[in-house]
């Protein structure tokens, strides 16, 4: 995989629609979408991690994926907005792990004349995760805009 993951997501990455449409995203998200699905481990990561969120071990027990190799593909993930940090969990043991989700359920990349185009649907529980942190983050007076637009989604407005 290459650096072209790290990219960093703004909040036109991608037009504001309901959760069960899909959106045409940003060039730099597709550049980073296309070095995933590229990839077979990050390809498999992100289709474990769609319908349930899973801790790093979890998903390299699964797909067979080395823990050091599950670790760098997950944080590029995340950097890129195709994953997110689901929930934290603090066992009995005291030693804390992230679970993380798939941001989109659905991605389509083409190439028309020498254009590459990706078009996203929005994994539902992650959408929902991220309108909660916009409405908590607006309620306290702060601008939620950077963060919902780093995970690819455009706060709607109220």
């Amino acid at each position: 995989m290459t650096g072209t993951m790290a990219t960093n997501l703004s909040s036109d990455s991608f037009r504001s629609l309901p959760k069960s449409e899909g959106a045409l995203v940003s060039p730099g998200l597709a550049t980073a979408l296309i070095a995933a699905m590229s990839d077979e481990y990050s390809r498999r990561i992100l289709s474990s991690a769609i319908a349930a969120s899973k801790s790093v071990e979890e998903i390299c027990v699964e797909q067979g994926i080395p823990q050091s190799s599950g670790y760098k593909r997950i944080r590029d993930l995340v950097g890129a907005g195709a994953m997110v940090i689901d929930k934290m969990v603090v066992p009995a043991t005291g030693k804390k792990f992230a679970l993380y989700r798939s941001s989109f359920k659905r991605v389509d990349l083409s190439l028309e004349n020498g254009v590459l185009s990706a078009y996203a649907v929005v994994n539902p529980e992650v959408a929902d995760k991220l309108e909660a942190l916009r409405r908590a983050i607006k309620g306290s007076g702060g601008d939620a805009s950077p963060l919902i637009g780093r995970f690819g989604r455009q706060p709607t407005p109220e």
